[in-house]
This record gives C-alpha cells, structure tokens and sequence, in this order.
C-alpha cells in the first residue's frame, strides 16, 4: 500500500515491517535516510555483513538477486536485500514478469528494499511505471518523499548547526534555503561548510554572503582548472554544483572566460619578449588577479594560441545564447564544455608538432 513517511516512522518503531519496501521521490536524502533506517531496524550491525546485501539495478542479475532473498539469515531473524535505482523500462519484458515473480515471492525471512537514488517518478511517469507501481502497492509499502516545504526545511537546519555547535537563527537559516535551494543534501554540505567558516560560531546573514562569494569564486576557479586539464568529468560536477548553488549562469560563464583570456593575453605577451610583470601593468592585474595569471603563466604552454582563441570564440557564441535563447541554459553550458574539450583534444597532436619547430 502507499503510506507516507510518518507511517513508516511508526511502523519502525513498532517493529510493524513489511517484506517489500519501494522509496523514491524528489528528496534523494529522505530515500537513503529511510532506507538505511530500515536496514538498521531488520539488521543488527553485528550480523550486517551475513544478512544485508545490496545491488545496483544497471548490472542487476536476476538469479542472484533471487538467490540472495532465499538465503535463510544467520545470527539474526531477518535478511535485508536492497536494489538501488530501479526502472522497469530497463528490463525486458520476460525479466519483468522474472522480477514480479520473485517479489511476489520474498521469504517471510527476508525483505527487499528499493531505493530510487537517482531519476525520478513523478506526476509524468510512464505507463509502465504507473502499473509498476500499482503492482508494488499491493505486494508491500510505496514511500513517496517530496521536497519539504519551508518550514520544515528551517527546522532541520536549525537542528543540523546545532549538532555541529552552531547558532543559527530563523532569519539567516531562510538566507541559507534562498541561496542554495531546497535539496536536503546541498544544505546539509553547504551548512557544514559554513559552520566551519564561521569557526562553529553564531551564523549572521553577512557571515553567509561572505561564505557565498567565496564559495563561488572557489567552484570556478575549480572548474576553469577542470577544463584546462581535461578532467571533463570534474568540470561537469563543478558545473552541477554552482547551478544548484542558484549561480547565474552568464556568471558562471564570464568565471570560465577569464581564464582562457588570461592564457591569450600570457601568449602573446611571451610571443613579443613581454614579462609577467607588463602583462600585470597593462592590464591591471592586482592582488587576487595577479596571482590568476601567475597559476596561468605555469600553464599556458599546454595549448596553442589558435586552440585559446578557438575557445574563446565558443566561450563568446555562448554567451550570445545564453542572452538570447529560451533552451536550457544548463545544457547551453554542458555544450560549450563539450566543444572546448573537442578543440584542446583534436588539437593536442598539431599542437606538439607546432612546439617540436620553435
């Protein structure tokens, strides 16, 4: 049957447990909460690594995963088995009807829990999903956790700054949720983060500016960095993170712009037998800025000027799209990283021939 989180919450705490537990929804903290909430309660820690086993639907293999429910526990009255994103669409039909059966069929001795960790069923789901569901409503108990309102998200972090020895106010707890979102895991990260910068101290809302401006100029710096040095997969989840930190994104892009204009400016200055020293003069690189083009000048020897000017030249169509486009600006930006990462690697072999004849 379909229960809410706060039945759940009762039935652990009568120890009223069902043999199939589905948990999904927008707050991806709630699902792992609740999930390892139950392992704990079917599980002793003792007995964990003989009685609790878990599986990644991608390489979910079917027999063994009905093999697992069927192993009798040892040292303990339960067997926790959990699969971790599960999608009906994934699976043919025959290994569908396959996994009915074996859900249909869960030893009194066991339970299995699945846990939507990643993706999403919501209002829009598919047929499939839909029946899936309403398949698994009547075999056990499907959790549905949706984003927390207001209120309650301004309880939890008060809580949360005061286990970590903090002060947080209403007001400056409101700043933290309006800066970086509802997502029960961005505030507890992005909390932890301030605490430490207030050195676990009273928060004020200057003290969270403060953090916000530095955490982004951080992130960017980070994700410039990312992109220079190929780690792509890096780049996107600095990307992720300053999107889901609220930042705009022509400010996100204007922090990657800079970069490649510091590495033009450095090559063209070498180029005509300038210094570091007359890049800083006339351009006006002072203090933090100065720095910038000293980590730049270590770099610059990694491209060619044509690959800079390449990038930035993307980096400028870019920016046209982003003020003109109604397309998702987020995958505006995934793009622009995919190009440039195409021009430094199709690049990479002209370039070392360019430097074997200097």
């Amino acid at each position: 049957m379909r229960i809410t989180r706060f039945v759940l919450d009762k039935n652990i705490k009568q120890d009223k447990l069902k043999n199939l537990y589905f948990l999904y929804g927008e707050e991806k903290y709630l699902v792992r909460y609740y999930a390892k909430k139950l392992q704990d309660s079917l599980v002793e820690n003792r007995a964990l690594s003989f009685n609790f086993q878990r599986f990644w639907a991608e390489d979910l293999d079917l027999h063994l995963l009905d093999e697992s429910l069927k192993i009798l526990p040892i040292f303990s009255n339960k067997k926790c088995v959990e699969v971790i994103n599960f999608f009906p669409e994934n699976l043919s039909k025959k290994e569908l009807e396959f996994f009915k059966k074996i859900v249909k069929e869960i030893p009194q001795k066991s339970t299995l829990i699945i846990s939507q960790r990643g993706g999403l069923y919501n209002d829009k789901i598919s047929s499939k999903q839909f029946y899936f569901l309403k398949f698994l409503e009547r075999i056990g108990d499907v959790v549905e956790f949706k984003a927390l309102d207001q209120k309650v998200l301004l309880r939890q972090l008060i809580s949360w700054a005061k286990d970590l020895d903090c002060v947080l106010d209403e007001f400056s707890a409101l700043k933290i949720i309006s800066k970086f979102g509802k997502s029960l895991d961005l505030l507890k990260n992005e909390l932890s983060k301030i605490c430490a910068f207030s050195e676990y101290k009273n928060i004020t809302p200057i003290m969270i500016d403060e953090f916000d401006k530095q955490s982004f100029e951080t992130t960017s710096f980070l994700l410039s960095d990312a992109i220079i040095e190929k780690r792509y997969s890096d780049a996107f989840t600095y990307l992720s993170r300053l999107i889901l930190n609220k930042n705009d994104y022509s400010t996100i892009l204007a922090a990657i712009s800079v970069a490649f204009i510091d590495f033009y400016r450095i090559i063209v200055a070498f180029e005509n037998n300038k210094s570091l020293n007359d890049v800083e003069r006339e351009f006006g690189y002072k203090g933090s800025k100065f720095f910038r083009i000293k980590i730049a000048s270590k770099k610059y020897s990694m491209f060619s000027k044509k690959q800079v000017a390449d990038c930035i030249d993307i980096l400028n169509a870019t920016d046209v799209l982003l003020k003109s486009s109604k397309i998702n600006k987020e995958i505006v930006l995934q793009k622009m990283i995919a190009e440039i990462s195409l021009i430094i690697n199709c690049n990479d072999e002209q370039h070392e021939f360019e430097k074997g004849l200097k």
